[in-house]
C-alpha cells in the first residue's frame, strides 16, 4: 500500500479563513558555536541561545477584499491539511514584519508576507 502525505493545507488568522499559494516556516534554535583561537583550529564547543519561529506566506491578491496583512498584531495563525483537520499547528502572537508584492506576465497578483512568532503549539 502507498503512504499517504499531507497536500494543501488550510490557513486560518484569528479564527478568519485566508487563502494562501504557499506557507514556509523555518525554526531557528538559536544554538551557536563558540568559537576559540587554539591549537585544533575548530570550534570546541557550543551554547544554547533563544528559539525563534519565522514564517513566510504568499497569498494571492484579490481586486476587492484583500486581507490586511500590514496591520497584523499579536494574530493567531493556525495551519492544518485539508483532509486532516486534527493535525493542526498554532502559531501564537505572530506579528507581520515586511510585505511584499508580485505582478507576472501569466498568473495572479501576489502578496509575499515575512511574520515571526513567539510561539509554536504543534499537537
Amino acid at each position: 500500500m502507498a503512504l499517504e502525505y499531507d497536500g494543501e493545507i488550510v490557513c486560518e488568522v484569528n479564527g478568519q479563513e485566508v487563502d494562501v499559494i504557499s506557507f514556509d516556516e523555518t525554526i531557528n534554535t538559536g544554538r551557536k558555536a563558540v568559537k576559540t583561537m587554539n591549537r585544533t583550529g575548530r570550534a570546541r564547543g557550543s551554547v544554547n541561545g533563544v528559539k525563534t519561529y519565522d514564517m513566510k506566506i504568499t497569498a494571492p491578491a484579490p481586486a476587492v477584499g484583500e486581507f490586511d496583512w500590514e496591520s497584523m498584531i499579536d494574530a493567531q495563525i493556525v495551519i492544518y491539511p485539508v483532509g486532516n483537520p486534527t493535525k493542526r499547528t498554532t502559531f501564537v502572537d505572530s506579528n507581520t514584519t515586511s510585505i511584499g508584492s508580485r505582478y507576472q506576465l501569466e498568473g495572479e497578483a501576489v502578496r509575499d508576507v515575512s511574520l515571526y512568532c513567539l510561539r509554536r503549539i504543534k499537537p
